[in-house]
């Protein structure tokens, strides 16, 4: 994710923005409005800030894909109270791609869940599964496919997560008898 010589997930920018007279900060295709440093120690304080952000994604990616309810129970909390990371998940989810809309969201969610947790997860939570239909990180999710792919319909995305969930015993049975 890193690059040698520059931090590409977040940058400052001293443009101003058209409507409020404040600086922005751009973390991947997102603005997020900021007060201008009025300091030296304002400045530096901004850019730990960013590089805090950077090192909450390497440690978030780090874990995936998630392994435990608990883990999908931190990662939303963490969605819910920082923007920052709902925008950068929104910049990961993007630059893991596909060549339509169901590709990404299937691809997206590989990265995310273990196919073991994956069974363990329902749109609903129906049969005592996590329910996930209505995490902040499915929503984020279906905001990049849809802005990524504008076809894809509220329909389509449900049915490709569903699947995705449904067939995640199945995907596990495989791959161990592949490894066998």
């Amino acid at each position: 994710m890193g690059s040698a010589g520059g931090n590409q997930h977040a940058q400052y920018a001293r443009e101003r923005s058209s409507e409020e007279d404040i600086p922005i900060i751009f973390i991947g295709d997102s603005q997020l409005p900021i007060e201008p440093p009025a300091t030296v120690s304002d400045a530096t304080l901004l850019v730990e800030n960013i590089l805090k952000l950077k090192l909450q994604m390497d440690v978030i990616e780090s874990k995936l894909p998630l392994k435990e309810v608990e883990d999908i129970k931190s990662l939303e909390e963490k969605l819910q109270c920082e923007e920052a990371i709902k925008i950068e998940m929104g910049r990961m989810f993007q630059m893991i791609g596909g060549t339509d809309g169901g590709k990404l969201v299937r691809r997206a969610l590989s990265k995310v869940f273990s196919d073991e947790l994956a069974a363990k997860c329902s749109w609903t939570g129906a049969k005592n599964n996590h329910k996930i239909g209505e995490l902040t990180l499915i929503s984020e999710l279906k905001n990049i496919v849809q802005k990524v792919f504008p076809n894809t319909s509220d329909y389509e995305f449900e049915r490709v997560v569903k699947d995705f969930f449904r067939y995640a015993e199945q995907r596990k049975s495989r791959k161990k008898q592949t490894n066998q």
